[in-house]
């Protein structure tokens, strides 16, 4: 009887110091004029809300009940999820200073190169501001990448005739694994533009294992870490992550030291290259000004910048398209409209060129609408704030993670017509002044501010110009008794849970049937 008063009376003592905290911080919260939002448990905060679904649908939900700009406790970590172009403006606009910085996470940590030292992760400060500029003024130029366009297309190329060769052989009548043929093309994209190499199909043995190293490493950055939110458990890594993250470290960093020591040898030994003829060298060879007492580019940040551009260049490239031609596979209009324009703009006796993207106006609203209604990055990589400040009235405490919720924002009625219709119309008629470019908050794929993304010029052009030639080349179907599966994958770039095969039938476009050009400066294989 006693032990059983005892045990009442300390579920009564626990409960009740839950009611103090959940009030404690709820007072906190009014008192400092935070933003609305649910109610948050102690300790977990509103962790147990975010459930099993992807974060960005239930940050949805969640938003369209406490407010456009909402306030959280993960764990204990203060984060406002913001779900409006309105908001949006603020944060990456009027307040994108106080808003530069990321926060330090375990995925960054431990699993890129040298604890965040890429542009992706690397917090705000003079590091950063180098990154950048080294990107802007050295590596993004308009110059240095109309001079990889004949890579580019090389490239695109090799995946029609591996499309053309499938459609014609050994899988006729079933089906091409079309995500495999765009991850190749991306990859060996952009390893080539930076390492002057090819990745996939490579002979070698350390550029294969570097691939599936990329996969796990999204499949982990997409991952749950308790760590991140709940700092005192970190050391217990509960599901393992860290211990994971750990290990594909050690590999990428091995693989990529001995590519990098195979590139320096291989360009010591050549002696009629031209220099800097990739960006590699750039990144090896580049004196900086000193800024913060950091006289070079060290081999790890090169790693670190590397990987950034291979893993969210090539990944957001593929998801993308995925995305597009599942929604024209379900709209078969739609896909003979664009066909349609392709053929009258181009005819058959050449293939779509990047210069014919401004013409093909059908597609490039194709892929807008792609990037409203299906962002890879549905949330935008954190920020956090460096400084209290103030939007729409509300207080936002110094060191507040920032997640900018870009599909809730696809489907906002107040902006979009129908939003959860696939209609890239809209973009040609009262929709047609928006632009992805970071200035038009309603649609910003590629993140706006200080810290969008440094390959936004790229990776469009590669998106719009890959897309218009797989229209202009062949039809496409799915097998027979086969549909799209819409589901998301869980993953830090969200792609197709079930990417599907398709049936691919050439169109009679002459360059088609054309062997591709060598590839040069291949010196792998």
């Amino acid at each position: 009887m006693v032990g059983s008063l005892q045990l009442v009376g300390f579920q009564v003592m626990v409960v009740a110091m839950a009611m103090y905290c959940g009030y404690y911080i709820v007072s906190q919260q009014r008192q400092l004029h935070l933003p609305p939002g649910p109610w948050p448990w102690p300790v977990l905060g509103n962790l147990h809300q975010l459930g099993i679904k992807p974060p960005h649908q239930i940050l949805y939900k969640l938003s369209r009940k406490h407010g456009e700009l909402m306030y959280l406790r993960l764990g204990s970590v203060p984060t406002i999820v913001v779900s409006s172009a309105s908001m949006v403006e603020q944060v990456l606009k009027v307040h994108d200073q106080v808003f530069a910085s990321r926060p330090r996470m375990n995925g960054a940590k431990r699993l890129l190169v040298n604890d965040q030292s890429g542009i992706a992760f690397a917090p705000y400060g003079a590091y950063w501001r180098l990154l950048r500029r080294i990107c802007t003024s050295k590596l993004f130029t308009t110059s240095r990448l109309q001079g990889y366009k004949n890579m580019r297309i090389q490239e695109l190329k090799f995946m029609l005739q591996s499309i053309y060769k499938d459609s014609k052989g050994s899988v006729a009548g079933g089906g091409v694994k079309f995500d495999e043929k765009l991850a190749t093309m991306g990859l060996n994209t952009i390893s080539r533009m930076m390492l002057d190499k090819r990745i996939v199909g490579s002979i070698s043995r350390e550029n294969a294992e570097l691939k599936a190293l990329f996969d796990e490493g999204l499949q982990l950055l997409g991952s749950f870490d308790a760590g991140d939110f709940i700092p005192y458990i970190s050391w217990l890594d509960p599901f393992g992550y860290q211990d994971r993250m750990k290990k594909v470290h050690r590999r990428l960093d091995s693989l990529l030291e001995n590519i990098i020591h195979e590139h320096v040898q291989y360009r010591n030994e050549k002696t009629d290259r031209e220099d800097s003829h990739d960006l590699l060298d750039v990144l090896l060879t580049l004196e900086t000004d000193g800024v913060d007492q950091i006289h070079n580019l060290s081999k790890s940040s090169a790693k670190a910048v590397i990987l950034d551009l291979l893993i969210g260049g090539s990944t957001t490239t593929s998801a993308t398209l995925i995305w597009a031609m599942a929604e024209l596979l379900h709209n078969p209009a739609l896909l003979a409209r664009a066909q349609h324009e392709i053929d009258t703009t181009i005819g058959n006796s050449r293939i779509v060129d990047e210069s014919d993207i401004p013409q093909l106006k059908l597609i490039r609203a194709v892929v807008k609408e792609t990037f409203r209604i299906h962002p890879v990055v549905p949330l935008l990589i954190p920020r956090e704030s460096l400084e209290s400040c103030e939007i729409s009235g509300y207080t936002i405490p110094r060191a507040t993670r920032v997640l900018v919720n870009v599909w809730a924002i696809g489907r906002d009625a107040s902006v979009w017509k129908n939003p959860l219709e696939f209609n890239p119309d809209r973009f040609l008629q009262e929709s047609s002044h928006i632009n992805v470019q970071g200035q038009d908050f309603e649609l910003i794929p590629f993140g706006s501010g200080r810290r969008k993304c440094v390959g936004m010029g790229l990776g469009l052009c590669v998106v719009e110009h890959t897309l218009a030639c797989l229209l202009h080349c062949f039809d496409w179907d799915l097998p027979h008794g086969n549909e799209v599966d819409m589901q998301e994958d869980e993953c830090a770039v969200v792609g197709m849970h079930k990417p599907p095969l398709l049936v691919p039938s050439p169109r009679g476009v002459t360059p088609l049937y054309m062997k591709p050009d060598v590839v040069h400066h291949n010196h792998d294989e």
